[in-house]
């Protein structure tokens, strides 16, 4: 399960800043990074920039039932 986020050109957005996820899952940066660390989100890095290539949605939604 996917979820598409299109911007207003129409792109598919398929890549977050750091800050721009955890401000959609509400989480804080430490916590973000210990997601990275821990390989429970994918990451990529572009030049002195980390991109997290896993959605916001398909990360909320695989996380297990309260």
């Amino acid at each position: 399960m996917t979820e598409q986020h299109e911007n207003i050109n129409g792109f598919v957005k398929r890549g977050w800043t750091v800050t721009e996820w955890r401000l959609e899952v509400g989480i804080s940066s430490a916590s973000t990074w210990r997601l990275i660390r821990d390989q429970q989100v994918k990451a990529v890095k572009m030049g002195r920039r980390r991109l997290i290539t896993t959605p916001p949605a398909e990360f909320l939604a695989n996380l297990p039932p309260a």
